[in-house]
């Protein structure tokens, strides 16, 4: 048996220490100061909303039990106009379940449109963070919309500095995720390892089952950035691959593996994870793809690339199969459901969120600067895009081109670079040519169908964020090389003087940044839509960001122009939800949580081969930890030692138990904690 000090959360916040501690942090908002999340039990994990609607809104929290063999836990919950929660416009009692990890979502319903409201939980004595929502305007007076935009948060890259910028803004409408909330990955690997040792995450091990997948939400859940961010805007999420595995497809994933279970077991462990620890609405079959409408102004429509009809992505351009008609990343049901959508949505823009680049684009003009590889072997690389399914993305394309629909603003992630681009049915054409010093080499032609300088003959325009923090080309390749290829991802690629042009490989793309991380605003008015690229820096815990460009398209032109600003804020800003949690609804019970010892979960529980105890210490502490039989006789000391303050892991493996009731026993001075354990 071990402990690890998996998580050191002291180190890990951009606030100074936030959980388990006893230093205050500064928030963002005015000067005042935040509690250790120490004093927010049972809610560490803070509070969250989803889904607006005109009408509606789910509201989520997690409550942390003091055992997790406690059975379903009351929660009150509340939502008001105000920030003290004192204007209540419904309350009610619902459960913490067990089954479903403790966490809590309620759907409101009754809500007027186009409104702000605060929301917040009470169980076990405590009350939780307040949380601030909106729903959506009705009609005309959908007249401005901001969405921060965001997608592909390692924990283990970087810090997520960019989260806490949008927590910070008072305009937003919402914040639009486009998958890879977290990475399934194990312990460092994929990791910087300039920040490694402050960034550990739970479990040690690739998440595979479903007490793995719920255990890195929580870990996840417990950074201060997602905190707020989540406190003070709704969300509206899909998922993408690592939700499930690297390079997920309806099958299986690249990253499944022999000796990890039956993908289908993995497939619905992860999707039910999903749905209790991220607030969007329940449905019997999982599905993730849905549209939501904002008045006149604007209808998001969310796809599923990934999960629901995704088909195996062939290895190369060149398999004759990857022509097929009937090859599909959405699949059937989900295609028709999407042309509908984008047919007969009367809604002024078109907004659709996808995980993965949608546009037509090349890569293969790399062999040029390095002809080590050929062309499609460079293509290759980025088939797990809409480039992998060209029948289909050709498909959408004339469906939209046939059909003359307007004002369709596609964003799009995965890539975890910035890009802003045209959307032409045919950007280029190219054939592969022989020169004296290079063979095989793309030579670019403009396409007779669209103008690049125009923009005429742009179908729709797509707008790419980069990741929060997982590794762009710069961490991929080093400075150097990104700085050397940046500049021709979208310009003329101009050969040695005497020798051909070989032509503009992309001349669709406007804005391509290969090296930043951070988020964009998306920015929506009935004459327009812009997006506004932001970076923050991922090495360390900051409040700076940097400003790097805004492309637009204006109504009916479906093609990008360059702002030299970013958008205006809003006029009408709202009261951001405050710092603490309101007081104390049972001082007694606060008295029983000045252990330094808290209990963070308890995975899995019932057990059969292991078992983990997920806990935190608040302080340099003596502790004991020991496993007894349910006739409470010593079984095995796990643990005994000096531990500093941080959050750890304990493991119960490879012990021969009968089946039956037993007890973790945690001891620290005087203070002794029994967890209840059932062995199947």
């Amino acid at each position: 048996m071990k402990m690890n000090q998996s998580l050191n959360l002291s180190k890990i916040e951009n606030s100074i220490k936030v959980i388990l501690t006893t230093i205050f942090f500064l928030f963002n908002i005015g000067i005042s100061f935040a509690q250790p999340i120490s004093e927010w039990a049972p809610f560490f994990h803070g509070v969250a909303s989803g889904e607006p609607s005109e009408n509606s809104i789910i509201l989520w929290t997690r409550v942390t039990p003091d055992s997790m063999m406690t059975g379903n836990i009351e929660v009150d919950w509340k939502i008001a106009t105000d920030p003290e929660l004192t204007n209540i416009l419904f309350s009610g009692v619902t459960e913490a379940e067990q089954i479903k990890d403790y966490t809590v979502k309620i759907k409101v319903e009754g809500l007027a449109s186009g409104g702000t409201y605060y929301y917040g939980f009470s169980a076990l004595g405590k009350n939780s963070l307040t949380g601030r929502t909106k729903t959506t305007p009705a009609g005309a007076d959908a007249e401005h919309l901001k969405f921060g935009v965001v997608n592909c948060a390692n924990f283990q890259t970087g810090y997520f500095n960019a989260y806490q910028q949008l927590s910070k803004r008072n305009d937003l409408d919402a914040v639009i995720f486009l998958g890879d909330f977290f990475y399934e990955y194990g312990n460092g690997v994929v990791a910087n390892p300039d920040i490694l040792a402050d960034r550990q995450i739970e479990p040690a091990n690739e998440v595979v089952t479903l007490d793995d997948y719920r255990m890195r939400y929580s870990t996840y859940h417990l950074d201060t950035n997602i905190i707020r961010l989540l406190q003070q805007h709704p969300l509206i999420a899909v998922w993408d691959d690592h939700e499930f595995a690297n390079n997920a497809w309806i099958g299986g994933a690249t990253n499944h593996n022999p000796g990890e279970g039956e993908w289908e077991d993995r497939k619905a462990a992860a999707s039910q994870a999903y749905f209790e620890w991220i607030p969007i609405e329940n449905n019997p079959d999982n599905r993730i793809y849905r549209s939501l409408r904002y008045g006149d102004l604007m209808e998001l429509i969310m796809l599923d690339t990934r999960i629901t009809g995704r088909e195996e992505p062939f290895a190369s351009l060149l398999d004759p199969g990857i022509q097929n008609p009937d090859r599909t990343i959405l699949g059937t049901e989900q295609k028709a459901w999407f042309f509908d959508k984008l047919l007969n949505s009367d809604a002024k823009w078109k907004v659709v969120g996808n995980q993965v680049v949608f546009s037509k684009f090349s890569m293969g003009w790399l062999t040029i600067l390095s002809p080590t590889q050929t062309f499609y072997g460079y293509e290759n690389l980025f088939l797990d895009n809409w480039k992998g399914f060209p029948a289909e993305q050709q498909q959408v394309l004339d469906y939209i081109e046939e059909n003359e629909i307007d004002n369709i603003v596609i964003v799009s992630g995965d890539i975890h670079n910035a890009f802003a681009q045209d959307v032409p049915n045919t950007p280029n054409e190219f054939i592969l040519v022989d020169t004296a010093n290079l063979t095989q080499v793309p030579l670019y032609t403009p396409s007779d169908t669209y103008d690049s300088v125009t923009g005429e003959g742009s179908l729709a325009v797509e707008m790419v964020v980069q990741s929060v923090t997982s590794d762009n080309f710069d961490e991929l390749f080093g400075a150097v090389v990104a700085a050397f290829v940046a500049p021709f991802i979208n310009k003329d690629v101009v050969a040695a003087a005497g020798s051909i042009n070989l032509g503009n490989p992309n001349p669709q793309l406007k804005y391509a940044d290969l090296a930043n991380h951070g988020y964009f605003i998306l920015d929506v008015k009935p004459d327009s839509v812009q997006g506004n690229w932001y970076y923050t820096p991922i090495l360390n815990p900051s409040q700076d960001q940097t400003f790097g460009q805004a492309w637009y398209t204006l109504d009916g032109e479906n093609r990008l122009r360059q702002s030299m600003n970013d958008s205006e804020p809003k006029f009408n800003q709202d009261t951001p939800a405050p710092p603490n949690p309101s007081g104390l609804v049972n001082v007694e019970f606060l008295s029983k949580k000045t252990s330094p010892f808290t209990l963070l979960g308890l995975y899995p529980n019932p057990f059969n081969e292991y078992q983990v105890l997920h806990f935190g210490l608040n302080k340099h502490s003596e502790i004991e930890i020991s496993l007894l039989n349910g006739n409470g006789q010593t079984v095995e000391i796990l643990f005994s030692g000096n531990q500093p303050e941080g959050v750890y892991a304990v493991d119960l493996k490879n012990m021969d138990l009968a089946t039956g009731n037993y007890f973790w026993r945690i001891q620290l001075g005087d203070f002794i904690q029994l967890i209840k354990a059932v062995k199947q």
